[in-house]
């Protein structure tokens, strides 16, 4: 997947086209790789307004290091728009606020905040104190 203007197309398994887009806010994060980066993706499936946000870590060199889905941390980040990533050494406080799809519109409704620590291990992403919406 290639990124122009902040958003991109994926093909899926299925055959169907998802769409991404580059969210901010972005950190940076010492690891045995060097600096990276941090950058939140807004993923969605099919091109449908309901969508989930995936934590991704850049190397140096613009290479993926790893990623993690929000909606895996079982703490009601299933559509998340990050408020703040918050880094303390090597651990990364995500802050976010939930958003739905309400009655039916196409308008966004604010359910609630929630926030996760994260750890990166060299391989993956260690999860710890999810504060759930």
């Amino acid at each position: 997947m290639s990124l122009t203007n902040g958003h991109g197309s994926v093909t899926n398994a299925d055959g169907s086209t998802s769409f991404v887009y580059l969210r901010t806010p972005t950190a940076g994060l010492a690891t045995s790789a060097g600096w990276s980066t941090l950058v939140p993706l807004e993923c969605h499936y099919q091109g449908l307004d309901l969508f989930h946000t995936v934590l991704t870590l850049y190397g140096p060199a613009g290479n993926l290091l790893g990623s993690l889905d929000l909606r895996d941390v079982s703490a009601g980040a299933e559509a998340a728009i990050i408020l703040n990533l918050t880094v303390h050494g090597s651990t990364v406080v995500v802050r976010w606020n939930n958003q739905d799809i309400g009655g039916g519109a196409r308008h966004l409704v604010d359910v609630g905040v929630g926030s996760v620590d994260l750890t990166w291990t060299g391989s993956g992403f260690a999860t710890a104190s999810a504060r759930p919406v």
